[in-house]
């Protein structure tokens, strides 16, 4: 829970214990993405602030990359972009970095209002091979689920929406809230 994070990162930082709060941090930008994504944003925003002063580059790329990823939620289309357009491909893994052109595909396609940009999502996340990790492999799931939303296949998305675990079938709901705030609600109807 928020409340539960924010007592382990104000315990870590009592203890001097820079590693343990970064990670209470990155937890809570993450807990907090779907319930409050403004939240979230200043989380991973004091998250990359600690990161520059304690961590290595490779975490910086991965830090961009889930700020560039909230930033839709909010609005904040371009900021987005030039954060994901800001990472270093050769910090990331081939599947993180598939990730991340997909998530700039998505976002162009909003805001562009792109129809048959799913195919070209569907066709770079599979370009990045074997996906590895369960983690990356639910990542890369919600990404299929969104493309068939943007190419506005519903029963296709929706099929794929009902096989995710809870949490991932929310990430995907976002991207269509998302997509109706930015005046999208004629494609999904």
């Amino acid at each position: 829970s928020p409340i539960t994070l924010a007592g382990a990162i104000a315990l870590a930082d009592a203890r001097g214990l820079q590693g343990q709060a970064m990670r209470a941090l990155n937890n809570l930008a993450t807990c907090l993405n779907s319930t409050d994504p403004m939240a979230a944003i200043r989380a991973g925003e004091e998250l990359y602030e600690r990161a520059i002063k304690f961590s290595s580059a490779v975490w910086l790329e991965r830090l961009r990359f889930d700020l560039a990823s909230s930033r839709p939620l909010v609005g904040q289309f371009q900021e987005a972009l030039d954060l994901l357009d800001s990472i270093d491909p050769a910090h990331l893994s081939p599947i993180m970095g598939a990730i991340a052109r997909c998530n700039r595909l998505i976002i162009r396609g909003y805001v562009d209002h792109s129809p048959g940009s799913g195919e070209s999502i569907r066709a770079e996340l599979a370009s990045a091979g074997d996906i590895g990790d369960s983690q990356m492999a639910d990542f890369a799931a919600t990404i299929r689920v969104t493309s068939y939303a943007m190419d506005r296949d519903w029963v296709r998305s929706l099929d794929l929406n009902l096989n995710l675990d809870l949490k991932w079938a929310l990430s995907v709901a976002d991207s269509v809230t998302t997509a109706v705030r930015i005046g999208d609600a004629a494609g999904i109807r």
